[in-house]
């Protein structure tokens, strides 16, 4: 399979996930079972590796990509000393990692926005 084909398809299952993790938070918030702690832990989860990786320093490896994941193996080495995986497949588990949150995030503001939109129309219906 082909590069362009095999992102075109990582995208699509991206946005299929997001929108069903969408609809699972606007049914969870209708029925009164939404717990708002998994939409702050995965906010702050997700501004903090947004931050810190827009906000590192140019790495052999980070300056390929737009976010910056040099950092994740800078912080694992000097937390844990030496590491069973490479640098370069650090970053690659960083950035599986970063999209997940990417999905569980924007899947929860979008599931608060089907909730508004499906609520507003309620009342003004």
């Amino acid at each position: 399979m082909t590069v362009p084909l095999t992102i075109l398809f990582s995208l699509l299952a991206a946005f299929a996930l997001t929108i069903s993790k969408a609809v699972l938070v606007s049914r969870l918030i209708r029925d009164h079972e939404y717990s708002l702690r998994n939409f702050v832990t995965i906010s702050v989860l997700f501004s903090a590796a947004t931050v810190q990786s827009i906000a590192s320093q140019c790495s052999y490896l980070g300056c390929g990509w737009s976010l910056r994941f040099g950092w994740v193996p800078q912080i694992l080495r000097s937390v844990f000393g030496a590491s069973p995986m490479s640098d370069a497949q650090l970053v690659v588990l960083a950035m599986v990692v970063y999209a997940l949150l990417s999905i569980c995030f924007f899947g929860h503001l979008l599931g608060w926005a089907i909730y508004a939109l499906s609520r507003t129309r309620t009342l003004i219906g």
